[in-house]
């Protein structure tokens, strides 16, 4: 292939992008892609409200005192221990960047104060509000050009 080709090719392919990204705008602008968009998410993820008709009429079974002093038992450090352990160690990481990987291999350092976390918020201590932040992302039908973070 001849330099010129090339370099016309690479111009060519350039300003293709930016008409692609000017008209993917210009449709955005004016509303046709958006409202197909809004559409196509209120589809997906709207509620339709479904009367409840000839539901079963019972009730939950009361529970023996056994059952409630086992289910008021404090949390031990061992079934903390145990909780974080099966859990798969490279899955997704908790909103602090850290996988379970990294509390796992350094258990015999920050153990007891995991532990102590989490019998705090078993006694009814408040989870910082941050500790639960994700990253939405929505992916979109084949029409929008990628995911987008919401």
């Amino acid at each position: 292939m001849k330099k010129g080709n090339t370099y016309f090719r690479a111009v060519n392919k350039a300003f293709f992008s930016l008409f692609l990204l000017f008209f993917w705008r210009q449709l955005w602008i004016s509303g046709k892609v958006k409202g197909k968009t809004v559409e196509f998410f209120k589809r997906l993820y709207g509620e339709v409200a479904h009367v409840l008709r000839d539901t079963p009429n019972f009730s939950f079974p009361l529970l023996n005192s056994s059952e409630i002093s086992l289910l008021e038992a404090s949390v031990t450090d061992e079934e903390i221990k145990k909780a974080m352990f099966d859990m798969a160690p490279l899955k997704a990481p908790g909103s602090d960047g850290f996988h379970a990987h990294f509390f796992q291999s350094q258990w015999d350092i920050i153990g007891n104060d995991v532990c102590q976390w989490v019998k705090n918020i078993f006694d009814g201590r408040p989870i910082d509000q941050d500790l639960n932040n994700t990253l939405i992302v929505l992916v979109g039908p084949n029409y929008l050009p990628g995911p987008r973070p919401i």
